[in-house]
């Protein structure tokens, strides 16, 4: 469940996150309404600029970053994105099958090393490929149809 160390040199650099459904995608915040997943499909993927990665017990597991993709639904807003899959992943030859992902428009508190955000304010959890490229989702989803 860990990113590989080249990962990192992603840092300032911009990734592709292509949402699926997974087990849904969910608003997490205190009182707040359902989120339509068809909604989340018809925005469609979105560029994320990586800040930072986080280690996790000792284990290269994800990034913090800010969404840049202007008339998104989720421009401006700061995403968690966390292997949750058995495996060592890269966003080039080696995707995870499916990296949690969490957003909010604060950057989210690093206490306890994992990074949390705040459920007082927005909060939309849900699933996605990410990759450097809109190509290699791509054919990272082909080649998982075809076996």
């Amino acid at each position: 469940m860990s990113l590989k160390p080249v990962c990192e040199s992603y840092v300032g650099k911009l990734l592709i996150v292509s949402p699926i459904y997974g087990w849904g995608w969910t608003r997490l915040d205190e009182g707040a309404p359902s989120l339509d997943y068809a909604q989340v499909l018809q925005a469609g993927s979105f560029a994320v600029r990586v800040h930072e990665f986080f280690h996790f017990k000792e284990m290269l597991r994800g990034a913090i970053g800010l969404v840049e993709q202007p008339n998104h639904i989720f421009d401006k807003l700061w995403i968690s994105l966390c292997t949750m899959s058995v495996g060592i992943y890269d966003f080039e030859q080696h995707l995870c099958p499916r990296m949690d992902v969490q957003m909010a428009p604060q950057q989210p508190a690093r206490a306890s090393g994992w990074p949390e955000f705040s459920t007082s304010a927005l909060l939309i959890n849900g699933y996605a490929h990410i990759a450097e490229s809109e190509e290699l989702i791509d054919q990272f989803r082909a080649a998982q149809r075809h076996g």
